[in-house]
């Protein structure tokens, strides 16, 4: 992806500076989610505004980072530091039952939701290129 975005770097950084390892989360179970979930949020940035993902602003780069946290934390998609280490998808009280979310269903959820949420379009909307 550093072919086509030169500053995924940069911003691969800033996230697992927000996000570390969480324990028990496997290591290339959390690379790959991180990459999907950046590469996802790049693709609705670029999509959004109309600009290709290599000409997308460098003053973008925050709302980028903003947006793939959000992502990341909203739907938890990387396991929990603390308890069993796995991700919660479902808690029940009567009679206690709790589900976790596995890998296979993290990247088709990701795949099929809007990166781009209502808190960060004014900010996109600066930079969206109208297309005729």
């Amino acid at each position: 992806m550093e072919d086509l975005f030169p500053r995924y770097a940069k911003i691969k950084d800033r996230v697992l500076k927000l996000n570390p390892l969480p324990d028990g989360q496997e290591q290339v179970d959390y690379d790959l989610i991180i990459d999907y979930a950046i590469e996802k949020v790049l693709w609705d940035v670029s999509n959004y505004t109309n600009v290709e993902v290599a000409e997308l602003p460098v003053a973008l780069d925050m709302v980028i980072i903003s947006l793939v946290n959000n992502v990341l934390m909203e739907r938890a998609f990387l396991k929990p530091a603390d308890g069993d280490g796995q991700a919660i998808t479902s808690i029940s009280e009567g009679d206690t039952s709790v589900s976790y979310r596995d890998p296979v269903s993290v990247y088709k959820t990701l795949s099929g939701i809007d990166t781009v949420t209502s808190d960060y379009r004014s900010q996109l909307n600066k930079f969206r290129v109208v297309v005729w």
